[in-house]
């Protein structure tokens, strides 16, 4: 153990080393967040030679009870997760402060300083002691050492607490893991260490209103004060951020409500006409998208479905007739399609789909019709699932849209749960003329088939 620095309160530099794609981002702004809304003012910033996982990456911290938010040279306080860089923190460190590492694997002896303190937390051993799954165990360190951390330097468990619910409110599982990982390490430091640490916070009061952006974010909120409708990008950090945010400001502020029907005509080269009526619906992981998915499937899948019985076969004012879902993480449509037959108009098939609508929302669906909807579904998952090849492509997209792979494996428990009520619920909610727009689609040579519609 060195020569400690005197009492330092909120006036230190914390610096956090670790390893690219172990996910500790989230857990270093973690920190850096609780010491803001504690009223202290922070500054942070992210160093990484490259962004390819494996290589080395650091998070470093300044907390300055005067608000200064430049880099000042010297760390207090190193946090040496990478093993790779060991030696180069170690030496990073500024005289009377303190190092703090893993001590699961040993140490080399020549890797030490006698004007420093240096803090050995088993924190691999603990967590692989604690949890089951090895992805878990990786993600779960970094709280660990949050943990310690917040018992080093008195971090308010309160304010951590309501910032791991709001990381992850969509989540909700990980709050738990997350939670138990950050007491694991806590309740170490405060039996084996001495807490806090002579650099440690104290609820300042200085930060009310205030906010805490980070760069991205603050170019995002740019963008679209600027107006930008439409983003591209290469998908990798920091572009990746930058446009989660963009995105997220569009669905909150981009938003132009419907209020009456649109229409739309289309002249193509095509054999036919054909109409197209949407509805907006529900994203992907809201808790009626399946209703919505089995509501298209009653309308429009195969040649028994209402749309086709009534288009086709009874009214024969169409070819083909059928009915889809587009979703993905943002609001989706419920689209219905008939392909318009010679002798006939857009104007008089629209009027059929109609009508099929009206005797759906007024009667509703039966239980027969929930129940081979739900079947037809979950043959296709099947299908979808032949090869391994195929099951790494749905597992990828439920991760990416659902938010979650494992939603896989509990699709045929959801499918079961949505009843004819729910059915019938969603299509009152969003059948309706002021929800829906209709596009019309006529061959160049066959304008005159065309009755209303703006062209």
């Amino acid at each position: 153990m060195g020569k400690q620095q005197k009492s330092r309160v909120n006036d230190f530099v914390l610096k956090i080393a670790n390893v690219n794609g172990t996910g500790s981002a989230s857990a270093n702004s973690l920190v850096m967040k609780t010491v803001f809304r504690m009223g202290i003012p922070v500054s942070g910033k992210n160093f990484f030679p490259s962004n390819i996982q494996g290589l080395p990456t650091w998070y470093e911290i300044r907390v300055s009870k005067d608000g200064y938010l430049a880099r000042s040279g010297a760390v207090d306080i190193m946090i040496a997760m990478n093993s790779q860089t060991y030696a180069r923190d170690l030496q990073e460190v500024a005289p009377g402060g303190v190092l703090l590492y893993d001590s699961t694997w040993p140490r080399d002896r020549l890797l030490s300083r006698s004007d420093i303190e240096i803090i050995g937390v088993p924190l691999a051993r603990m967590c692989n002691e604690r949890f089951a799954n090895a992805r878990t165990r990786i993600l779960m360190k970094n709280m660990a050492y949050v943990g310690v951390l917040a018992a080093l330097l008195e971090l308010d468990r309160a304010v951590i607490v309501e910032l791991v619910k709001e990381t992850f409110a969509k989540k909700p599982a990980l709050i738990e893991s997350n939670l138990e990982a950050f007491d694991l390490g806590a309740e170490h430091a405060r039996a084996h260490l001495t807490c806090p640490l002579p650099q440690r916070v104290k609820p300042l009061g200085k930060t009310a209103g205030h906010i805490m952006i980070d760069g991205n974010t603050a170019a995002a909120l740019g963008c679209l004060y600027a107006g930008a409708t439409v983003g591209a990008w290469y998908p990798i950090t920091p572009s990746t951020s930058l446009m989660d945010a963009f995105k997220s400001f569009c669905e909150r502020y981009r938003k132009d409500p419907q209020t009456g029907e649109r229409r739309l005509t289309v002249e193509l080269t095509a054999e036919q006409p054909a109409v197209a009526l949407s509805y907006h619906m529900v994203a992907r992981r809201d808790p009626d998208y399946l209703a919505y998915d089995l509501l298209s499937s009653i309308l429009g899948s195969g040649e028994s479905s209402r749309l086709f019985r009534d288009l086709v076969y009874d009214q024969q004012v169409a070819s083909g007739a059928a009915a889809w879902i587009d979703g993905t993480e943002h609001q989706g449509l419920l689209t219905l399609w008939a392909d318009v037959i010679p002798g006939k108009t857009p104007e008089q098939t629209i009027a059929r789909i109609d009508a099929v609508i009206a005797e759906l929302v007024t009667k509703g669906v039966t239980k027969e019709e929930v129940d081979k909807a739900r079947n037809q579904a979950l043959a296709s998952q099947a299908r979808q699932l032949t090869t391994n090849g195929d099951r790494a492509v749905e597992l990828l997209i439920a991760e990416l849209m659902d938010g979650d792979y494992q939603r896989i494996f509990r699709l045929a428990r959801d499918y079961d749960r949505v009843t004819a009520a729910d059915v019938d619920r969603v299509a009152r909610a969003r059948l309706t003329p002021q929800n829906r727009t209709i596009g019309v689609l006529v061959p160049k040579d066959d304008t005159a088939s065309l009755e209303g519609g703006e062209k």
